[in-house]
């Protein structure tokens, strides 16, 4: 379900802003979507595992909450995001 430690930094690597970046949007984004597809890919093997499924309803939100956040400050860098990571976006914000 976590993402191994080689995954992490690889994301870190291809995300990070500048050489020591591990905290910027763009990075806790890439870590956050990691993470929500392999719980996705464990909420669909263990349907019944409802403390996995709250979790996972939380880092959703979190990525959400960054996301706006980027796209409030640097819509730029915010296209450059979801198409990377190929996170398709809600309705809403399509304004």
């Amino acid at each position: 379900m976590s993402i191994t430690a080689e995954k992490k930094q690889e994301l870190i690597k291809k995300f990070a802003l500048h050489e020591n970046d591990t905290g910027s949007p763009e990075v806790q984004i890439a870590i956050l979507t990691e993470r929500i597809r392999n719980l996705t890919e464990h909420i669909k093997a263990n349907k019944k595992d409802l403390h996995s499924r709250r979790g996972l309803i939380g880092m959703v939100n979190k990525r959400k909450k960054l996301l706006n956040y980027l796209k409030r400050t640097d819509e730029q860098r915010y296209r450059k995001i979801i198409e990377e990571l190929g996170i398709r976006e809600s309705a809403g914000t399509n304004q």
